[in-house]
């Protein structure tokens, strides 16, 4: 056996067993990684995290505050310098030298203090914390509004994958079986029992299937790119998929559920509803600054 050959062959048993050996992505599988991987949705999630810690950090204008503050000072201008020997009562008989008082040496300071803030009514704080905490509600319900469509191009994408697969394998065996009809053509041309055109017929059925067999398989890989981008591994899409299609009817029932769910609470006009809230008491704060 010929060295190109039998590197091939084990080139064909390599990809054989990874294919083998990859598990079969199910449809709950892959409803739960976008769930959780999903660019859209983990896009959605932080933006209702940061609306949430916002509405967090509205309160400090509305809550009593506490802060520390600390300084140190080292200075040699007469007044300044005077004034912190007065302050740390370090003053004597020698301290009024004239030499001491016009060139004193550098005299250092430390200075702390503990500062409480306790805000009787503020109007603006109060008013921005509500817009705050509409905000952050309508950022949940856009979350939601987000996994629920992105399930639906999960479904889609999930079954356009097995189809485009199906129909490579389809085309495989339209090819085989064209191919193979191009070759008993030629041998009946050989024996006078049919035509030069009949041949030249069959040559171009199998050119036609050929062609549709490449734009079928770059179509099944661009469905599996497209679904592993979906779920938010554009890397990884050496998973394994069921072989053949689900009924009609099955596939319609998965997608009207989940459809369905997402209609009935359509959280997209209940984020629509909560911004609205939340821009009415934004506007309230211009009052509140007033007052």
């Amino acid at each position: 056996m010929k060295p190109l050959r039998v590197v091939l062959l084990l080139l064909s048993i390599a990809v054989a067993a990874r294919d083998a050996c990859a598990q079969q992505l199910t449809l709950r599988e892959a409803l739960t990684r976008a769930d959780d991987s999903a660019y859209s949705n983990r896009t959605a999630r932080a933006t209702a995290l940061a609306e949430t810690a916002r509405a967090l950090g509205a309160l400090q204008g509305a809550l009593p505050s506490l802060r520390l503050e600390g300084g140190w000072l080292e200075t040699t201008d007469p007044l300044t310098a005077f004034g912190l020997l007065l302050r740390q009562r370090g003053v004597s008989a020698a301290a009024f030298a004239p030499n001491l008082i016009n060139a004193p040496p550098p005299r250092t300071n430390w200075s702390g203090g503990v500062i409480m803030e306790v805000p009787l009514f503020n109007a603006d704080a109060l008013a921005a914390r509500g817009a705050a905490m509409a905000g952050a509600r309508a950022m949940n319900e856009r979350e939601k509004w987000t996994a629920g469509t992105t399930r639906l191009q999960v479904i889609r994408a999930y079954f356009a994958a097995i189809l485009a697969a199906e129909m490579t394998r389809t085309l495989e065996f339209a090819d085989a079986a064209a191919t193979d009809h191009v070759r008993q053509a030629t041998t009946l041309l050989e024996q006078g029992m049919v035509t030069r055109s009949d041949l030249l017929l069959a040559e171009v059925r199998a050119g036609e299937v050929a062609a549709e067999l490449v734009g079928a398989r770059a179509a099944a890989a661009l469905a599996r790119q497209q679904l592993a981008t979906i779920l938010g591994a554009p890397s990884d899409s050496a998973f394994a998929l069921r072989d053949t299609l689900p009924s009609a009817d099955r596939i319609r029932a998965v997608a009207h559920t989940l459809a369905e769910g997402i209609h009935i609470d359509r959280a997209d006009l209940a984020a629509a509803r909560e911004m609205a809230i939340a821009a009415e008491r934004d506007a309230s704060r211009a009052g509140g600054r007033l007052l």
